[in-house]
């Protein structure tokens, strides 16, 4: 019996996207409802509120990066600025509202949707729609947000290969569609005998190299080097787990 439960978990496990952030992996926290046959599209329930998250995930094309998102919203209720303040994509529209918190972004290759709707009441016996201030759960739709678009462009990761650098091998790869040469940022800074402070929650690293500081975000396409925000040769990818950045970056 138990080898049966362990089976099917397992399997359950297998079915999700693999761009889907960490945390809803949890079956203790949350239950998957749907997950689409193309596995572009999925929601999931939180158990211990009733909240529900929907998250879908697109490929992109430059010309569609900077063509305007639109929102179903009066347009003044829509951020273009992230609750961290950092890039996010080629650009992003943020919609906080009662009952919800929306994340739309568009990069040159990927695009992501997520929102976060507050668990839906009856009244007089009718269904109605969530209410109430979700604004403190921006922080963490942004992190899903930013986690399944940085998993998602791990699809372009060519074959992982060893590059020397500053005498050791740190691991990288070359993405389809930009031919960016993508480090392991940890392995990067290992090897330059960097100190790395990374928010694994927030999903960015910040890191002293030559004598800059140095702030880089998963899924933002620009590094910002002391105070200035730089363009990258393509955006901050997660495969296998780690943060990879654009080798060019850091020269």
């Amino acid at each position: 019996m138990n080898t049966l439960l362990i089976f099917v978990a397992a399997t359950m496990m297998q079915d999700l996207p693999t761009w889907l952030p960490a945390r809803l992996h949890s079956e203790s926290e949350f239950e998957t409802t749907f997950v689409d046959a193309k596995k572009t599209h999925a929601s999931l329930l939180e158990r211990a509120t009733g909240r529900s998250v929907l998250l879908q995930v697109r490929t992109s094309s430059p010309t569609f990066a900077s063509k305007p998102i639109v929102m179903s919203a009066v347009s003044r209720d829509v951020r273009e600025t992230t609750s961290s303040g950092l890039p996010f994509g080629h650009q992003v529209r943020i919609l906080v509202k009662p009952g919800s918190v929306s994340y739309m972004v568009v990069g040159n290759f990927e695009q992501v949707t997520v929102r976060f709707f507050g668990a839906r009441v009856y009244s007089n016996g009718r269904r109605q729609p969530p209410s109430g201030d979700l604004s403190q759960l921006e922080p963490l739709v942004e992190s899903l947000a930013r986690e399944a678009m940085g998993k998602f462009a791990s699809r372009r990761a060519g074959p992982v290969t060893d590059r020397q650098i500053a005498g050791a091998a740190v691991k990288s790869f070359v993405a389809a569609d930009t031919s960016a040469v993508m480090v392991d940022l940890a392995g990067w800074a290992q090897a330059n005998n960097v100190s790395l402070n990374v928010n694994s929650e927030a999903h960015r690293a910040s890191f002293s190299w030559r004598g800059k500081t140095h702030i880089v975000a998963l899924a933002t396409d620009q590094i910002k080097v002391g105070g200035e925000w730089r363009p990258m040769t393509d955006i901050v990818v997660m495969h296998q787990d780690k943060m990879w950045v654009p080798l060019s970056a850091l020269d």
